[in-house]
């Protein structure tokens, strides 16, 4: 019954964070053309805002992809990409990317060069730890890290100082680094689901953070009334 348990509640997460990526995306997508088919957007490349290629058994990423130089929203989900090329970064405009439910290990070195990138997608990954080249992306407001197979969450992450949606559940993170407490602007902190005990005190320098998840993971009921006192305001998931 507790395996079956955790079964429901993590389609449950599932769904939910599907719902809330795509939720990035609709608000954009309402008075602007989605592109469901390269063909058809490379016949109009100037024109090409949104390009969503979900679902299309791709091994690589189409070489004409880097053609769409208005791109802003670019979907490759649930792909079978290994790695990303170098050309990546010909989409400067590009806002959003959403790479969720790959094989991707590692990223070009040059990752860190699309400038003007705000949202981020890799769950559903292989990846144990989060790839140095992610930690470059100044403008960086979310990143979806939920369900990969992570251990430890290295310093470098104070980098990100305009996130505002972090969600790591469902990995195998034991505790958090002090330097999370450098991002003040972050709202939502997802750790649901990994097998933390505590968390830093610095994290009570969060003063913006509106939601903590901290669903089934290992903390007492005395390392709660902690936290809670630390976050008076923020609304702490897990927490009874």
């Amino acid at each position: 019954m507790k395996r079956r348990s955790y079964l429901f509640k993590s389609s449950l997460t599932l769904y939910l964070f599907l719902i809330m990526f795509q939720s990035f995306a609709q608000q954009k997508e309402q008075e602007i053309k989605v592109y469901k088919s390269l063909e058809t957007a490379l016949k109009q490349p100037k024109k090409v805002e949104i390009l969503h290629l979900d679902h299309k058994n791709l091994v690589e990423v189409p070489a004409g992809v880097f053609k769409l130089k208005n791109l802003r929203i670019l979907n490759l989900s649930s792909n079978s990409l290994k790695s990303l090329p170098g050309e990546i970064i010909k989409l400067q405009k590009l806002e959003e990317l959403n790479l969720s439910s790959n094989p991707l290990t590692s990223f070009p070195k040059n990752f860190g060069d699309l400038k003007n990138l705000k949202t981020l997608g890799l769950a559903f990954l292989p990846l144990s730890s989060i790839p140095e080249e992610i930690f470059k992306l100044k403008k960086l407001k979310a990143l979806y890290l939920t369900f990969n197979s992570i251990s430890s969450i290295s310093k470098q992450i104070q980098k990100l100082k305009n996130l505002e949606s972090l969600f790591l559940g469902t990995n195998r993170i034991k505790a958090l680094p002090p330097e999370i407490g450098k991002l003040e602007n972050l709202k939502e902190l997802g750790l649901e689901f990994n097998p933390l005990k505590s968390l830093p005190k610095q994290i009570e320098k969060l003063k913006n953070l509106k939601e903590l998840n901290l669903s089934n993971c290992g903390i007492s009921q005395d390392e709660y009334k902690k936290i809670k006192s630390w976050l008076p305001k923020c609304q702490i998931l897990g927490y009874e």
